[in-house]
């Protein structure tokens, strides 16, 4: 991520309400300090070769989220063991390859929340839920709060 990126996503932040953009804000910052934390920290600078599981199931991730949510899936498609990616991602990010997987979910939810006029119903089927209770459950679970209620929180 460079300082230019991270630039044109705070921009957009700036038309959100207070509290969506407070939460955003600190997503955003949240990612900033892994990268970092990453860049900076010598354990992490081992062989290419032993980070190439967690770039393989980062990939995977962003291709496959809106389809399946199980750690089991990805490694399965990737030839990992599920403790495999958990570990990778454990040493890469400072948590577990479902906390990655749901983050990415909830991440994307947030951003269809906010940027379309798209239902919760059409919202969860379009990021892998098959019933959209089972989605209000989750995003109720990450964020306190319904995606209806996140949605009028973040409107002016």
């Amino acid at each position: 991520m460079t300082v230019r990126t991270v630039l044109k996503m705070h921009a957009c932040l700036a038309d959100l309400a207070l509290v969506a953009y407070v939460e955003t804000l600190r997503g955003l910052l949240s990612v900033i300090l892994i990268r970092l934390v990453h860049l900076a920290d010598p354990r992490q600078r081992t062989r290419s070769g032993d980070r190439e599981p967690f770039h393989r199931f980062r990939q995977a991730v962003e291709e496959g989220f809106a389809r399946t949510h199980r750690v089991e899936d990805y490694a399965a498609r990737l030839g990992y063991s599920s403790r495999t990616l958990t570990r990778v991602t454990l040493a890469a990010l400072g948590c577990g390859a479902k906390r990655y997987i749901d983050d990415r979910v909830l991440l994307e939810a947030k951003r269809l929340l906010i940027h379309t006029s798209l239902s919760p119903a059409a919202i969860s089927g379009r990021i892998g839920f098959v019933y959209p209770t089972v989605f209000s459950a989750f995003f109720r679970w990450h964020t306190g709060m319904t995606p209806t209620a996140f949605r009028t929180v973040t409107k002016h």
